[in-house]
């Protein structure tokens, strides 16, 4: 029993590590992606039972980074793009302000379910860059719509729950998004191996 317990705690300290890794590597907000490239990479190898760590979650991240650098600074301008404009035609309240709303919101969730397809790729191709990333990404989106629908509806949900509870964010916000992703697409997931460096 006692074996059991520190089985569980060595298994979720380690988790709290990575997630701890990625809130560091993203605080200059335009890392988020890379970041979160290679909490998906480490978590692939947690599941499989191979080493993860510091040192190891810093070498995917390096690694991320030179793939999804550009990746990484897109997504940050269309995330505040389209909170930018969100809150604009929130604001005006007119009938047409409501479509805009209602339009942004569609292409965020398909933002969403892209971004959860591009980490489940990253996974897979670890040594492609993130061009060799988006048309698969399309691809499992959209063959698996309903799948992808629920990725979206728990991000969502999350992120509710987070506004609500800071403290839910600081310790999810890597893992969370990487275990959607993880959840939405795992039926087409192919074995991961690291490649030799």
């Amino acid at each position: 029993m006692q074996s059991r317990i520190m089985f569980w705690l060595d298994k979720v300290g380690n988790l709290l590590i990575l997630q701890l890794v990625f809130v560091a590597c993203s605080i200059p907000l335009v890392t988020v992606i890379p970041a979160a490239v290679a909490l998906q990479r480490s978590l692939a190898d947690f599941r499989s039972g191979d080493k993860t760590g510091v040192v190891l979650f810093a070498h995917e991240f390096r690694r991320a980074w030179k793939q999804s650098w550009a990746l990484s600074l897109g997504g940050a301008a269309l995330t505040i793009g389209l909170g930018v404009s969100t809150s604009f035609w929130y604001a005006s309240g007119s009938g047409a302000g409501w479509l805009a709303v209602g339009f942004l919101a569609t292409l965020a969730s398909a933002a969403c379910a892209l971004y959860l397809g591009i980490l489940v790729e990253s996974e897979i191709q670890r040594d492609q860059d993130f061009r060799q990333w988006l048309l698969p990404a399309y691809e499992r989106v959209m063959a698996q719509p309903a799948r992808a629908a629920a990725g979206v509806v728990l991000f969502v949900t999350w992120l509710a729950a987070a506004n609500s509870v800071p403290s839910v964010l600081f310790l999810t916000t890597g893992l969370a998004p990487a275990y959607f992703a993880h959840f939405a697409f795992t039926p087409r997931i192919r074995p991961v191996t690291r490649p030799a460096d």
